[in-house]
């Protein structure tokens, strides 16, 4: 399949200064033009925890769609006939009428969106808080049914005079039993506890800005890219991440994926084999992305159970485990796939104390050719170039180890012994690494990568084709001459 030509390019920026606390709300749709743009916004009311706004708006009662004596009628149902007597407060529609509507938003967690601003050929984007759908509330017709009902039992509640007494009634004692621990956090944890506890949180009132109001156009500035950096991190998306994520949020499934496996596929595996199918193609991920791309048919504490059996933590990421990637004995160039698994895991051990690692560090402890040892890092992490550094590919999650401490403390535990039995190994390994050269299919590729360290100081060599034979670097020629360089440390 041939890709669409690019038709322009245009520069990007990001701005991060509304980024904490910026939401979209989205009105419903086909509710007759009902929204802040052409109706006057009553009052606007906002609770702190959880993060919810509500907006009363004014109802355009000359509507010809709109019914005068229905909306007087549902007036009298709600606040009575004597509502103009009663405190403003306690009365909902205070002109007698049915004027207005009221808007209570609901939020949508872990969606990953930004809202974009394109100014003279430069796009400027803003990532997103949340985004909250705001839905009609009908609280007034629960008032209107308590109301009606009160009435009722007032008139049946009449005072009859005589002899008969009143048949004795049989009461029933229930004593409460004692709540455990594990059952008072599953209570806390149902629909019907969280509610009660949103219903008493305090509505507090808020000001409402309209979008042609000076205060508006201040914080619209806002999403433009003040500071512009020239140099900013790759970005790097890849394949399987990109269709994923667009397949779960459109519907769609990808029956015929390159990676092996299609969404569909993935659905009807065993949670841990789902959770090692996507790792194996992502190799490494946030675990608040991986809930969000597998769904959320399971629970929290399965999705941890199941990483846990594939994946190991590093700086909060979640990363698969290097007998899952280098699953043969024997890798091209004669590499033994053991010592692929301790290189990458020491690597890994690296990246979990320092957001950074050395090439030329690595290799004097795990003694891999250092085409083998940037193809390990290459998956892993990014050439900084300042520095000449390899930085994790991912930023640490903060928020998973603060969530949870006892995973992280466990993988902690875990990794320090790794490291124990890595170093001990390295030590001890017999392997002959004389013999270890790059594959002939493989040897172009590595024509052009550094054998010593990842700057340009290289070049020259490369160009030529050296090969490590035991301590030296043997230069490869047409007519099978060979001429022995000693190595320079780099």
């Amino acid at each position: 399949m041939e890709e669409d030509g690019i038709i322009k390019e245009i520069p990007v920026f990001l701005s991060q200064t509304l980024s904490k606390g910026l939401v979209v709300y989205q009105f419903p749709y086909g509710d007759g033009g009902l929204n802040p743009s052409n109706s006057n916004v009553i009052q606007c009311s906002i609770k702190e925890n959880p993060h919810e706004i509500m907006l009363e708006l004014e109802r355009n009662t000359n509507s010809v769609n709109y019914s005068l004596a229905r909306g007087e009628q549902i007036a009298i149902n709600v606040d009575g006939r004597d509502a103009l007597s009663k405190n403003p407060e306690d009365v909902t529609f205070p002109k007698s009428v049915m004027d207005r509507q009221t808007y209570i938003s609901k939020s949508y967690s872990d969606l990953n969106f930004a809202v974009g601003v394109l100014h003279e050929n430069e796009l400027h984007l803003t990532p997103l808080e949340t985004v909250s759908l705001l839905r009609p509330s009908f609280k007034y017709l629960d008032k209107s049914d308590k109301r009606s009902k009160s009435e009722g039992k007032d008139n049946t509640d009449l005072d009859f005079s005589g002899d008969d007494e009143e048949e004795p009634k049989q009461i029933v004692v229930k004593f409460a039993r004692q709540e455990s621990e594990k059952t008072k956090k599953a209570r806390e944890r149902s629909f019907s506890h969280v509610s009660k506890m949103n219903a008493k949180e305090t509505w507090y009132k808020s000001n409402y800005y309209d979008k042609r109001t000076d205060k508006s156009e201040i914080e619209f500035s806002k999403l433009y890219c003040k500071k512009i950096n020239e140099k900013t991190n790759e970005m790097k998306v890849d394949n399987l991440q990109l269709l994923t994520h667009l397949s779960l949020n459109d519907g769609s499934l990808c029956s015929n994926s390159t990676h092996g496996h299609s969404l569909s596929m993935l659905c009807k595996m065993p949670l841990v084999e789902r959770v090692k199918k996507f790792l194996q193609n992502a190799r490494l991920i946030q675990f608040s992305q991986l809930t969000t791309l597998l769904g959320g048919s399971s629970e929290v504490q399965d999705y941890l159970k199941a990483v846990q059996q594939v994946a190991v933590l590093v700086q909060g990421c979640w990363v698969v485990q290097s007998d899952i990637v280098y699953n043969k004995e024997v890798f091209p160039g004669g590499v033994p796939g053991s010592l692929m698994k301790r290189s990458r895991d020491y690597i890994l051990y690296l990246f979990t104390k320092s957001r950074t690692v050395t090439r030329q560090k690595i290799q004097e402890t795990v003694k891999l050719p250092s085409e083998l040892i940037k193809q390990i890092l290459e998956e892993l992490s990014q050439l900084v170039p300042e520095s000449n550094d390899w930085e994790f590919l991912l930023a640490a999650d903060l928020d998973f180890i603060k969530s949870y401490p006892d995973v992280a403390q466990r993988q902690a535990i875990k990794w320090e012994m790794k490291h124990e039995q890595l170093i001990e190994s390295f030590k001890n390994s017999d392997i002959n690494l004389s013999s270890v050269t790059p594959s002939k299919h493989r040897r172009k590729s590595y024509r052009d990568s550094s054998l010593s360290s990842d700057n340009e100081s290289g070049t020259e060599n490369r160009r030529k084709g050296y090969q490590i034979t035991g301590h030296k670097i043997r230069r490869t020629k047409k007519n099978s001459q060979s001429s022995d360089v000693t190595p320079q440390n780099s």
